[in-house]
């Protein structure tokens, strides 16, 4: 340091400033978490549509599992197992739904990131306000692929992924039972963009 440099002097937050950013990241978490299972809700019904058995039995093979894992390959199993399908579906049917079970399959690995990744509360590069970021030590696997993320903005980009494919289940649920209803073209995944729904730069409320 030379003679003329100031210290860097850090502020240590208060207990407001640190339960806004708990609450950001439990909000934001909470979320995804939300979304998850909203989406598998909406893959029952494609599984359902796509047997063609009655609900009652179908709903009772989709939900004698409660691992989403296996959920998710008995979905890929039926769709793959099925070789004939309505003549007033789309001829991609098939392959739509497979990218449907397979693009589930990828994005429930970054879910799980991160429900299970630890994380703790930490200052930004400006050192002006607490963010929460995966725990620096940690040997977890999945803290390692969080790093160097803003977790706020992966988040929101999970939930909103999520919330696309769930209403394409439901879209496709819906057109494989009737023909009246239009077969729904794929969703476009959403760009990772900065979260503006949270203010972390809110004053710190009363505690």
């Amino acid at each position: 340091m030379s003679a003329n440099a100031h210290p860097r002097i850090v502020k240590w937050p208060s207990e407001g400033e640190i339960t806004i950013a708990f609450e950001a990241y439990a909000l934001a978490l909470g979320k995804v978490a939300f979304a998850w299972n909203f989406l598998h809700e909406r893959l029952g019904r494609v599984f359902i549509a796509v047997c063609q058995h009655k609900p009652n039995t179908s709903l009772e093979i989709w939900y004698s599992t409660e691992s989403d894992r296996v959920k998710q390959h008995m979905l890929k199993a039926a769709i793959a197992a099925t070789s004939e399908w309505p003549d007033f579906l789309p001829d991609r049917t098939k392959e739509d739904l497979l990218w449907l079970a397979n693009t589930v399959m990828k994005l429930g690995d970054a879910r799980n990131d991160a429900v299970h990744a630890p994380c703790i509360l930490n200052t930004d590069a400006d050192g002006t306000k607490m963010i929460a970021a995966p725990e620096f030590f940690s040997r977890h696997g999945r803290a390692k692929k969080l790093r160097g993320k803003k977790l706020l903005v992966e988040f929101d980009f999970l939930e909103r992924w999520m919330e696309e494919l769930s209403r394409f289940s439901e879209k496709t649920a819906s057109a494989l039972l009737s023909e009246r209803a239009p077969w729904p073209d794929r969703p476009s995944q959403p760009p990772r963009k900065p979260n503006k729904k949270i203010d972390l730069t809110a004053p710190p409320r009363t505690i």
